[in-house]
């Protein structure tokens, strides 16, 4: 059927960038070498600075920020605060923002028909494997028992979506 959704890959190699896929080539293939992943159809690069906490609508950049604002931007295209995962800024880290207007990658596809999956080195409940699965505003809240204040603000017996680990749960299934 012409209209069904085409299978879809996205590697993500955090941290990587042009000069640890060249010292790979270098290592595994020898400098005329060619790593299968430089023979997908499509890459691509980010580069991003996150925002810094304030009273908004305009926040000031943060030029270092953590990767949940950076996991945030290639999941929703959106820029956010650190410790922030697919969640709006606000003005304080302890406060949390608003996920309206931050649709990740994961909820696109879902939407669109396709299945959605994630396989991760890192621990899943990392910023950057889960940027694509939850809205949190502390990427520190990994788990249903996180005992941090935050963390509790955010979990479902206090009205929020859940740790990291219940959303992706929910959102995996």
């Amino acid at each position: 059927d012409s209209h069904k959704p085409k299978n879809v890959i996205l590697l993500i190699g955090d941290g990587m960038g042009a000069s640890e896929i060249t010292l790979a080539r270098y290592y595994g293939k020898g400098a005329e070498g060619t790593l299968n992943m430089e023979t997908l159809p499509f890459s691509g690069e980010l580069i991003t600075y996150g925002l810094s906490a304030g009273p908004g609508p305009d926040y000031p950049p943060n030029y270092v920020p953590d990767s949940a604002p950076t996991a945030t931007a290639w999941s929703t295209g959106k820029k956010t605060i650190d410790a922030r995962l697919s969640q709006g800024p606000s003005a304080a880290e302890s406060i949390p923002g608003s996920n309206a207007g931050y649709k990740t990658t994961f909820e696109i596809a879902d939407q669109r028909g396709m299945r959605v999956g994630n396989v991760s080195t890192a621990e899943i409940t990392d910023a950057t494997p889960a940027a694509p699965s939850s809205h949190i505003s502390q990427r520190a809240c990994q788990g249903p028992n996180d005992a941090r204040t935050i963390c509790l603000s955010e979990t479902k017996g206090k009205g929020g979506l859940g740790s990291i680990a219940e959303q992706q749960v929910v959102n995996l299934l």
